[in-house]
């Protein structure tokens, strides 16, 4: 990757964090990553009325702890299975999940939870759905897996960990455009984005 720095007002970053949930069909998952052992709530989406009502077993365990960090894109659906981060700075992890069938329920991928950068928040999926990526709040980098298409397991990829462009701190939100070739990152501490070119091999 390649990366330029832009300047944004910080309320602007503000208004994209505020909550990590993201839908699959008709079941809207949430990352609760609050501080002890986290969870991701899966709540069933009433086609006629949009009410939510969460299912049977809901929260579920990710194996990971979390750290007051409902971030919107602290969890993600990538090849076809579901990731979220456990932020505490002492854990320092990413869980995977596939999903069972029509039910909406997680099921641990194996090997889950997967070792990140200090401090992990959002997560962005490669247009292709091959890749993950995960801000590392505390460390300042990146962190790329590559995803087994087969079992959902998250090895990381020879590029990771990613340091951030010097001048940059804190990533916390990350976006990949629709033509899949541009990476954004909103730092934090340094209030700005960052725009990194995504080379063939991630």
């Amino acid at each position: 990757m390649r990366g330029n720095r832009l300047f944004v007002p910080l309320a602007a970053y503000v208004l994209l964090t505020t909550l990590g949930s993201t839908a699959r069909a008709d079941f809207l998952y949430v990352n609760n990553n609050m501080s002890g052992a986290n969870s991701v709530s899966v709540l069933e989406i009433d086609a006629l009325t949009g009410a939510l009502t969460q299912i049977a077993g809901s929260p579920f365990a990710t194996g990971g702890v979390g750290w007051f960090n409902q971030n919107n894109d602290s969890l993600t659906f990538c090849g076809g299975y579901l990731y979220a981060t456990n932020s505490r700075f002492d854990d320092n992890t990413v869980s995977g999940f596939s999903i069972t069938g029509g039910s909406g329920v997680p099921v641990p991928v194996a090997g889950s939870p997967f070792a990140t950068g200090n401090t992990p928040n959002g997560t962005a999926c490669s247009a292709d759905g091959d890749r993950l990526y995960v801000a590392n709040y505390a460390a300042d980098s990146i962190s790329i897996f590559d995803i087994n298409a087969a079992t959902g397991a998250l090895s990381l990829n020879a590029a990771s960990p990613y340091a951030l462009v010097p001048g940059s701190e804190s990533p916390y939100d990350l976006e990949i455009d629709a033509s899949g070739l541009l990476l954004f990152v909103t730092n934090n501490h340094t209030s700005n984005v960052d725009v990194y070119d995504i080379a063939p091999d991630g």
